[in-house]
């Protein structure tokens, strides 16, 4: 293999990719943070978290490298990382045949999406404010210091309600609506507004 050694629980599974051409996908999304990439797949969703060094080798198959050829490029002792490495972007759609066509692969998912998208439960907030001070309040403990709290008002309120009852006019399901806060009942006349609102147009 021109000079290429991969140990053979590696190659075993590479073997079969050492003359197909790989292309960066389209739809992967790389992300600088320090000395470390996180590479992102919004097709298949799938995340790869790797070291800044790697990913030279990554953007050699953008120019017509075959595998033999990158793992060729890397030092001995880093062989192996590598060879696990492109195994890790061809199995996760990072990496795909220069023929292979991704947009069909689109296509193919808006099939499996030929219905609209529905809910049937919302969550409002008629306040973030809170009468208590938990020390494990994961909403406070998340906001900056210079966070400044506020009440739902009616406008808001309504427009959630028009298009939570719009998305789901033909629907047989059973519709929630669950207040959430902060403490929701310090903004009392939200939650009431809202109940009166959603059971009236539930019923027209």
């Amino acid at each position: 293999m021109d000079g290429v050694h991969i140990e053979n629980t590696n190659f075993v599974q590479i073997q079969d990719q050492l003359s197909i051409t790989y292309v960066l996908s389209k739809f992967c999304h790389i992300y600088h943070k320090n000395e470390y990439i996180a590479l992102y797949n919004s097709i298949t969703m799938c995340i790869i978290y790797c070291n800044q060094d790697i990913l030279p080798y990554l953007l050699l198959f953008n120019d017509g490298s075959l595998v033999p050829d990158v793992l060729n490029c890397a030092p001995d002792n880093d062989k192996k990382e590598v060879s696990y490495f492109i195994i890790d972007l061809i199995l996760s759609g990072y990496l795909v045949p220069k023929d292979y066509d991704e947009l069909s692969k689109i296509a193919e998912l808006k099939k499996t999406f030929s219905q609209p998208p529905s809910f049937n439960e919302i969550f409002l907030f008629p306040t973030d404010r809170c009468n208590f001070a938990c020390s494990y309040c994961h909403v406070m403990n998340g906001m900056s210091n210079d966070y400044s709290q506020s009440d739902m008002d009616r406008t808001t309120a309504k427009k959630i309600i028009d298009l939570f009852i719009q998305t789901n006019f033909n629907s047989k399901e059973q519709l929630n609506v669950v207040f959430y806060g902060g403490e929701p009942l310090i903004n009392f006349p939200i939650i009431e507004f809202a109940i009166i609102y959603t059971l009236h147009e539930c019923r027209t």
